[in-house]
């Protein structure tokens, strides 16, 4: 079998021009964005940096509303404050590790509501401001 013959269309595409590869690729996953009607995107986003960019997206297209947050923190919580069978009811965040609630919860709402600029940078400026 000739590997130029069996190559799949989006591989030739990438051998003729690679901006023009790169461009397509680009569409489909902003076309993928769009795709929110089942509402279920945040449930594919993995990584802090794919929610942003997805929040980001709705509210360009100013379709964002509190749904897609609440989205992220339903996957989200249930992994981070899970009961245990060992768990201390008169203590039962002990077992909580606050570096994934901020890293997971906290962190992505900051840097979205600053435009992914460090928000350390931004509330010291809003604290100068006052």
């Amino acid at each position: 079998m000739d590997p130029e013959v069996n190559r799949p269309p989006s591989e030739e595409n990438r051998d003729n021009n690679p901006n023009e590869a790169n461009e397509t690729e680009q569409a489909m996953d902003l076309q993928d964005l769009d795709s929110d009607h089942d509402g279920k995107f945040a449930n594919r986003c993995r990584s802090v940096p794919e929610i942003i960019e997805y929040w980001n997206h709705q509210l360009t297209n100013e379709t964002l509303s509190s749904h897609h947050f609440r989205e992220w923190w339903r996957v989200h919580v249930p992994k981070i404050f899970p009961p245990t069978p060992q768990m201390q009811y008169l203590f039962p965040l002990q077992h909580v590790d606050e570096t994934d609630v901020n890293e997971m919860l906290l962190a992505p709402l900051e840097r979205f509501l600053c435009d992914d600029t460090s928000p350390e940078t931004v509330f010291k400026s809003l604290a100068e401001k006052k």
